[in-house]
């Protein structure tokens, strides 16, 4: 009679209690999947919604035209670009060419990096040499790039 209520009680859980701890691992694993997918589906949300106020920002803002910007030197509009930031690494005055480690000019998008400019007034190399931190205009001339005004950095 005991064997008979013990098969008929397995019976009713349907499988044996290793099956049953496969299962419950199972269920656990899609548990756990699902939540991580809710959880990146929140962070998608939760993204799109603060880029979308953000948007609404910027496009609250108005901005006007500067015509008196011609009659204040310190205020850059459009068409000033700000300097670049370096320091001279090589002057060629010969050749009116200077290599210059830069940082990021997001104008002409580079990185970070050294390079060798040419120099559109060569007598402006005079006074710099290795080593001084400068500023300096880069203008996009066909495939290279040529320095328009250069000043040592303070």
């Amino acid at each position: 009679m005991r064997a008979n209520l013990f098969k008929t009680s397995q019976s009713l859980v349907g499988r044996s209690p290793a099956a049953s701890t496969r299962e419950r691992s199972s269920f656990e694993r899609r548990m756990k999947m699902t939540h991580g997918t809710i959880l990146r589906s929140l962070a998608i949300v939760v993204a799109t919604a603060i880029s979308g106020s953000v948007m609404a920002m910027d496009s609250s803002v108005v901005i006007q035209p500067a015509d008196e910007a011609d009659e204040m030197p310190g205020i850059l509009t459009s068409s000033k670009q700000p300097l670049a930031a370096g320091r001279i690494v090589a002057v060629d005055r010969n050749t009116g060419r200077i290599v210059i480690e830069h940082m990021p000019i997001s104008d002409l998008f580079m990185e970070k990096m050294t390079m060798i400019f040419r120099v559109a007034d060569p007598n402006s190399l005079y006074g710099h040499t290795a080593g001084d931190k400068i500023r300096f205009k880069v203008e996009r001339d066909g495939k290279s790039y040529v320095i328009t005004r250069i000043e040592n950095s303070i």
